[in-house]
């Protein structure tokens, strides 16, 4: 458990296959080790409410309800945008990962066929296997 910004990172780092001989740093292994269902908090400086209520009645029109439905779906819709938007919190600590040449361009992480894991590889490897 990691605890970092308020809120708390569980990772499983014995999820997590390198079959490289590079080893990985503890902030990557947390960040990728958390699992494909995990998400990062939201900064609400990173928000553009204009772009998510546009794609939001964009979803809204596809639908064959009656207008008087729709204008529904839209209030209850802006009402929990708008909800979630005014609750955020800035983050009063962010930790990054730095992101050295050799890593960003020679490695592969990517989510395994089974098992429910995570594999680094090197790209070329990867590519030489698939081809």
């Amino acid at each position: 458990m990691d605890k970092q910004n308020n809120f708390t990172i569980s990772c499983k780092k014995e999820f997590i296959y390198n079959y490289t001989d590079v080893v990985l740093q503890d902030p990557v292994q947390r960040m990728i080790g958390v699992g494909p269902k995990f998400s990062l908090p939201v900064d609400a400086r990173d928000i553009n409410m204009g772009n998510i209520i546009k794609e939001f009645e964009f979803c809204v029109r596809e639908h064959p309800y009656t207008e008087n439905k729709l204008d529904q779906l839209r209030m209850k819709g802006v009402n929990i945008i708008t909800n979630f938007y005014s609750n955020l919190q800035p983050l009063t600590k962010t930790n990054t990962i730095k992101q050295d040449e050799q890593f960003t361009r020679n490695l592969l992480i990517a989510r395994a066929d089974k098992g429910n894991s995570i594999v680094v590889i090197y790209k070329d490897e990867y590519i030489k296997y698939m081809t």
